[in-house]
């Protein structure tokens, strides 16, 4: 994962989910911000998750906080990210979402 990406801005997200909405009769509009925003682990992000009734937006944040460690973990090596002791493991095969970003570096 990425230490700092771009989040879209509300207008651009309005339209895709306004797609959504349509599609699946659903109200999913989380309150944006308005421009571009720079996000950084911890940062709280909206994100696009399942639910039952197809897709929502939720502001999640970004990483997992872990006892012993100052501040949170966000990347993981995908050579160990799925073994049966990783931390990730889980999440990964369990808990999906897409980010809405820009660009991410």
């Amino acid at each position: 994962m990425c230490g700092h990406f771009i989040m879209v801005p509300r207008d651009v997200i309005e339209l895709i989910v306004r797609d959504i909405e349509i599609e699946n009769h659903v109200n999913v509009m989380p309150d944006w911000p308005a421009r571009a925003t720079d996000a950084y682990p911890g940062s709280t992000v909206p994100l696009v998750v399942p639910c039952t009734e197809g897709l929502r937006v939720a502001d999640m944040t970004w990483g997992y906080t872990v006892s012993g460690k100052s501040g949170v973990v966000f990347n993981a090596r995908s050579e160990t990210a799925l073994s049966e002791t990783s931390m990730w493991r889980d999440s990964l095969l369990n808990r999906r979402c897409a980010v809405p970003a820009f660009g991410f570096f």
